[in-house]
Order: C-alpha cells, then structure tokens, then sequence
C-alpha cells in the first residue's frame, strides 16, 4: 500500500506538515498491452478503489504498475483466475 500523503496533514506532537508522498501515474496493463493510463493527484485516498472491466481468459496476467511524485516506481500482479 502506498502512503498517499496529500502535504496537508500535520504531525500532532510537533504541528510539522507531513511531506507530500503521493501516486502521480497508474498504469493497468494486459498481458503487456495497456489497458488503462490514469494520472492521479494528491487528492486520491490512500486506499483507493479502481474498478474497470478486462475480455480475457485464465492464466492471463494484469500488472499494475505506479510511479509516485518521489521518482519511485512499484508493481503488482495478478494471474486470472
């Protein structure tokens, strides 16, 4: 799970912002092929939920991959079942 840090929220001890530190781009893809290209903000929740319908058969991969407003870059992915 990422942070999703917005920038706004303080730390209660100290009154100090916390850093923003949030997803910038989200890619859904297909078997290798894009099916899905979003570009999100600080305003999307840290637990968000992304629903969108794929054609295609078991054992077919979907991988997320996201690159956040710090340059890192992460992945995940799913076979069909």
């Amino acid at each position: 799970m990422h942070p999703m840090e917005t920038g706004q929220r303080k730390i209660k001890k100290t009154g100090r912002k916390i850093p923003p530190h949030y997803i910038r781009e989200l890619v859904v893809s297909h078997n290798g092929r894009t099916v899905m290209q979003a570009y999100w903000g600080r305003s999307v929740s840290r637990n968000p939920y992304l629903a969108l319908e794929i054609p295609g058969r078991r054992g077919d991969l979907i991988t997320i991959t996201w690159l956040d407003n710090r340059g890192y870059t992460d992945k995940a992915n799913a076979r069909v079942r």
